[in-house]
């Protein structure tokens, strides 16, 4: 009896050793790894890799790169300047000196004796600059005895603005001196036509101002 009692002893603990391995297994199998999700980069939706991050947003915004940027550019500016140039077009050609000769009653009433009579004085003096310009080239015109709308084809387009350039081009035998000289005058003229005007002008409100008084 005692002799089956170590036997049973010994083949018990072999039994709980030969056990053991099996159970320590299936517990790593099944619960040896974090569960799903667990561990991911915060942030990162689970089945999407790091490197997909804000690929949906950066698609969104469209090319990108110097070529994609210099045709935003590109785009950008062909629209500013085709609605730059509806607006020149809409505008006309600039009425600055046409509106102060309709202002200035004694003024028109002074430059028709240098026009033929009936001529629209507003029509003549659209497109010049300034009022001063207008009245020059219209002594020009007299002086010189060149037809007004000749004077003021080249001043408006060939000799952009130059009142000298424009004497030129109609006289191509005139020197330097020469024309520079008629330009001079011209100007003269037309500072004092302007300026008598002005004083002709204030002479007849102070006029009529003292005739409502009475």
């Amino acid at each position: 009896m005692k002799r089956i009692t170590p036997l049973l002893i010994l083949l018990a603990g072999s039994v709980a050793l030969s056990g053991q391995p099996a159970s320590a297994q299936k517990g790593r199998g099944q619960g040896g790894g974090p569960p799903q999700g667990v561990g991911a980069p915060v942030g990162v939706p689970v089945g999407r890799g790091p490197g997909q991050i804000g690929s949906e947003s950066a698609g969104s915004k469209g090319p990108q790169g110097p070529e994609a940027r210099n045709e935003r550019s590109q785009t950008r500016a062909a629209k500013g300047a085709e609605v730059n140039g509806s607006d020149a077009a809409a505008k006309g050609p600039d009425m600055k000196a046409a509106k102060q000769v309709a202002e200035n009653t004694h003024l028109a009433s002074n430059l028709q004796t240098i026009f033929p009579e009936g001529t629209d004085l507003q029509g003549a003096a659209s497109g010049f600059k300034n009022l001063g310009q207008f009245v020059a080239a219209a002594h020009v015109s007299k002086n010189l005895d060149v037809p007004f709308d000749d004077l003021k084809a080249q001043m408006l387009g060939p000799a952009d603005g130059s009142l000298g350039r424009a004497i030129r081009a109609l006289n191509p035998d005139f020197s330097g001196e020469a024309v520079r000289a008629e330009v001079k005058r011209a100007e003269k003229q037309a500072k004092e036509e302007i300026k008598t005007a002005k004083e002709e002008a204030k002479l007849a409100q102070k006029q009529a101002k003292e005739k409502d008084r009475q």
